[in-house]
């Protein structure tokens, strides 16, 4: 294998690993929803902590998602430049 074979074989595994932490952060980010809902059913007179707790774990996904799918664009800019 030539250098360009091996480098483009690290960004695809590179490229891999950051779709895993795309779903990962989505996975977060989807499952943030039960402590909204969970707050309804079971603390009716606390639903504003599960609004809340449901706003900072899909904030915080948010901002993961997109570094995340920034890193993936710079590293398919990366293949396609070898």
């Amino acid at each position: 294998m030539n250098k360009k074979e091996i480098q483009k074989n690290i960004l695809d595994l590179e490229y891999k690993k950051e779709l895993q932490l795309q779903n990962i952060v989505l996975l977060l980010g989807t499952t943030s929803i039960i402590p909204l809902f969970s707050s309804f059913i079971w603390y009716p007179e606390r639903w504003i902590f599960g609004l809340t707790f449901t706003f900072l774990i899909s904030l915080i996904a948010y901002f993961k998602y997109k570094e995340i799918n920034e890193n993936l664009d710079n590293i398919i800019n990366k293949i396609k430049g070898l």
